[in-house]
């Protein structure tokens, strides 16, 4: 009997398909041998082998600090991204699809038909101080004069620069030239390390989710990682910078993976100055992502600098008009301009960087930067419906035929709650605005239109507060878009209220009580038990909730939402400030440690 059991358990150990083979033979439900690089399956039968990235690098569950069941962690501990592996193994050379995979995360989007020849493994060499360097020059030395204001503020690179770092030695591995399946391509032989291959695989997950709501593997910035690595050695530097700065680790190497970073960001910060000299520069949309990876450098360094800022938002602005990239409207448009832009994915692509940009602009706009691009808009908002038109349609236009009919009916549910962001994000630079204004007539007049639109966009959208809320069976992703967008609103509503003479936390009005309540309640809709929703306007939403309420068990349950680190570390000061202050804090108190951070 015995004999028979373990019989039976052996066949049923070693039949069926395999869980964890190759993706082109788990598509066709075939068995897989799991054999590196290319099974015999598909070596067999000359198939494209689709690795799965988890073969290739430790699992994201294996690097991921405090790994396992959310509700064991500790309260503390954000789940942010990726920890870079320190040791790496040297016996199994890295062949070209499994570095294509390990790059471009694993997915199958038929990129590799679009590379040339093959990935190549570099030889050992030893690390020079030109691999790793020490920052102990000043900002004004690192780069050329007129762009000074790119860079952030020297404090910061104190924080991470130790004269006592001796570098660990990575084997480099070179990039091929990667060919563009378009009319041109650009060489971009890059040499990169271990930790920069970990930080694009931050920056198309954990980055990528906090920057958006669709799934990482169809999202923006999954594209604009594509177009770096075929069109623009600048915008992957840039890419790399934001990553390296972005990626949580131990404070062991914190500090060697901001100063590659911060090398980055002065290679790429140096080209972008070159191309904004050209008169008519061969990829706007490079240029224009960069403007966002550099907000995103900026806005992530310690001391951030508001005239910085507001210097980036204006030559972003200036570059737009200067080569007329804000898509004209009908009887405006001209043969000239549909020339200027090569295709009509670029054209939406580009449409969506520019939103992007007014997003930069928005989040600026709260700590008193002047938004120059929703400035632009307000004066002409027929030129913000025709980019909010051509950017709709980014995603199906560049990803083409592979793109999933499930993720085009998510394009078509998040229309109404896209709209609804883009409208608030107009409402947030006004706010931002109003807050400044002495008390006058003008102010005055201006809280009354506010008011008044307020109750428009509630109106006009009332069917995603509706959705939001809703017990119907709907697709998650629209439930979670229409949640997101009304929590968003009711933040607007706080900061609209608390933004001049009313302190945070101070005796509750009618409307604020409401607005705050129906906040928690739509949060509770995006976030419920165990889970988190990284997208920075829904944590700016928690942000704005955790610094009005003063529940103790409110409190704690929005702080363990909040994961964006600098949201959370604000949180913090105004936190104990409260506590020593009767539960009260003005909004320039809020901005000034916001700013420290």
């Amino acid at each position: 009997m015995s004999d028979n059991i373990t019989s039976k358990l052996k066949r049923s150990n070693t039949t069926g398909r395999s869980k964890y083979g190759c993706l082109t033979c788990r598509a066709k439900k075939v068995k897989c041998n799991e054999r590196l690089p290319s099974c015999g399956r598909c070596e067999r039968l000359k198939l494209d082998c689709q690795q799965p990235c988890s073969r290739l690098i430790p699992s994201v569950r294996e690097r991921r600090r405090g790994a396992g069941p959310i509700k064991s962690r500790d309260p503390d501990w954000s789940p942010q991204s990726l920890s870079p592996a320190l040791q790496v193994s040297e016996e199994q050379p890295q062949e070209s699809e499994a570095l294509l995979n390990h790059y471009l995360s694993g997915y199958d989007h038929g990129l590799a038909a679009a590379s040339a020849s093959s990935f190549s493994v570099g030889h050992p060499e030893g690390v020079s101080q030109n691999q790793a360097p020490i920052i102990e020059a000043g900002a004004d030395t690192l780069l050329d004069p007129i762009a000074e204001w790119l860079l952030p503020d020297p404090q910061s690179l104190n924080v991470y620069t130790r004269t006592n770092y001796s570098p660990l030695f990575f084997e480099p591995l070179v990039i091929a030239n990667i060919l563009s399946t378009q009319e041109r391509s650009l060489e971009n032989g890059m040499s990169l390390n271990n930790d920069e291959e970990l930080a694009l695989t931050h920056y198309r997950t954990a980055f990528s989710l906090s920057q958006t709501t669709r799934d990482p593997q169809w999202s923006t910035p999954t594209l604009l990682l594509i177009h770096a690595l075929k069109h623009s050695e600048m915008l992957l530097h840039l890419i790399l910078a934001v990553s390296l700065h972005d990626m949580p680790s131990n404070p062991d190497i914190v500090s060697r993976l901001r100063q590659t970073g911060h090398k980055h960001y002065e290679k790429g910060t140096e080209q972008l100055m070159q191309a904004l000299q050209c008169e008519n520069p061969a990829d706007h949309l490079a240029i224009l992502a960069a403007f966002y990876c550099i907000h995103m450098y900026m806005s992530r360094s310690n001391g951030t600098i508001i005239s910085k800022l507001d210097r980036l938002s204006l030559t972003a602005i200036v570059h737009l008009t200067k080569h007329n990239l804000i898509v004209p409207t009908h009887a405006q448009s001209s043969l000239a301009n549909q020339r200027s832009i090569k295709s009509g994915a670029e054209r939406s692509l580009i449409a969506r960087i520019i939103m992007w940009l007014l997003k930069m602009d928005a989040q600026g706009s709260f700590l008193g930067c002047k938004p120059n691009l929703a400035n632009h808009f307000q004066a002409h908002p027929d030129q913000l419906l025709a980019i909010q038109a051509e950017s709709r349609l980014a995603l199906q236009l560049n990803w083409g035929a592979e793109y999933p009919i499930s993720q085009s009916i998510r394009d078509i549910e998040s229309c109404l709650p896209v709209d609804m962001m883009s409208d608030m994000l107009m409402l947030c630079c006004k706010i931002s605005e109003f807050s400044h204004k002495p008390p006058c007539t003008e102010a005055d007049v201006m809280q009354k239109s506010l008011q008044k639109e307020f109750a428009a966009l509630e109106i006009r959208f009332g069917a995603v507060f509706y959705y939001g809320s809703s017990d119907m069976t709907l697709q998650p992703a629209m439930k979670l878009n229409c949640a997101n967008s009304a929590t968003m609103f009711y933040a607007l509503q706080i900061y609209f209220a608390r933004c001049r003479s009313s302190p945070f936390g101070a005796e509750s009005t009618t409307e604020i009580k409401t607005a705050l309540s129906q906040l928690l309640r739509f949060a509770m809709y995006v976030s419920p038990a165990g889970s988190q929703q990284p997208v920075y306007e829904f944590q700016w939403s928690l942000f704005i909730a955790a610094i009005e309420i003063n529940d103790m068990i409110h409190q704690e349950w929005l702080q363990g939402r909040i994961t964006d680190h600098r949201l959370r570390k604000s949180l913090q000061g105004i936190s104990t400030f409260k506590r020593n202050n009767l539960g009260i804090i003005s909004f320039s108190k809020v901005k000034e440690i916001i700013l420290a951070m």
